[in-house]
């Protein structure tokens, strides 16, 4: 049952510059905020929010459209609309592990380690390069959740010249655990973003539907001698991450200033 002070809202200035549906929206997102709704808690119904704001069914659909959009609610056919756990930001562009962007958000997730072999006796051809950086090769599965809830699971590789306890992989993040493991820091990484379909395995991992479209991030690191030292596929349940990047300036003018690649009938005036 909701708590009636999530009812306990102000009046919306009609007189406002402000559109309406924002108000509503901006004043349950304060209610989200306060945790007066918690992650999983269900809005109150359309009927209730009408009534609540004396609105028209059209601007309340408006301002659930908008928390939509933004990531802070999601609809489910036929049941409602319901809070989501606060997104989670990468910043392409900075080296950070997966483990230290999520801290840095203030958000301590809770972490399963749910696979744990020394030397597997098969390595996927992305992670090929990391035989003969160390001694021995270690495969795990992480999983991430929040509020009980999973929202990305780690299939990782990783060199090492000494066999780690599997305490230590529960309790340190796995970059940690190489540049102990070297002494060195990590120098580089690549990384890649896809949309896949959950398999059915990772749909029970996650807590989603087989076939649901999850964020692959594949991410490659290495050591200043350019040997790979770890390869990972990050699994994240897409309604959860964003990714962002910040480009420098200025633009370059002499590719300011090129048309674009249009058929010769066409007019490099009229490229926008």
């Amino acid at each position: 049952m909701q708590s009636d002070a999530l009812f306990d809202t102000p009046p919306i200035r009609r007189q406002s510059p402000v559109p309406i549906y924002l108000q509503i929206a901006a004043q349950l997102q304060e209610k989200i905020s306060a945790g007066l709704l918690q992650p999983d808690d269900k809005l109150p119904s359309e009927i209730e929010l009408i009534s609540q704001f004396q609105a028209s069914r059209i601007t309340v659909r408006q301002a659930i459209k908008h928390l939509v959009a933004q990531g802070v609610v999601a609809s489910r056919q036929g049941k409602g609309t319901y809070v989501l756990a606060p997104t989670i930001k990468l910043e392409l562009g900075k080296f950070k592990g997966f483990y230290e962007q999520i801290r840095m958000q203030g958000i301590t997730p809770e972490t399963e380690l749910t696979k744990f072999i020394i030397d597997p006796s098969r390595l996927p051809a992305a992670a090929s390069e990391m035989t003969g950086t160390g001694k021995h090769i270690v495969e795990f599965v992480r999983r991430y959740s929040t509020d009980r809830q999973a929202f990305a699971e780690i299939h990782g590789w990783f060199a090492t010249n000494t066999i780690p306890e599997r305490s230590v992989l529960e309790c340190y993040p796995v970059l940690g655990v190489i540049i102990r493991e070297f002494g060195v820091a990590i120098s580089s990484a690549e990384l890649g973003i896809r949309a896949v379909s959950a398999t059915a395995r990772l749909a029970r991992s996650l807590g989603i539907q087989r076939a649901d479209p999850v964020l692959l991030m594949r991410r490659a690191s290495f050591l200043s001698n350019k040997k790979m030292c770890e390869y990972s596929e990050i699994h994240i349940r897409a309604e959860r991450y964003e990714f962002r990047l910040h480009s420098e300036g200025p633009l370059s003018v002499t590719s300011a200033i090129h048309p674009l690649g249009r058929s010769a009938g066409n007019k490099a005036g009229n490229a926008a």
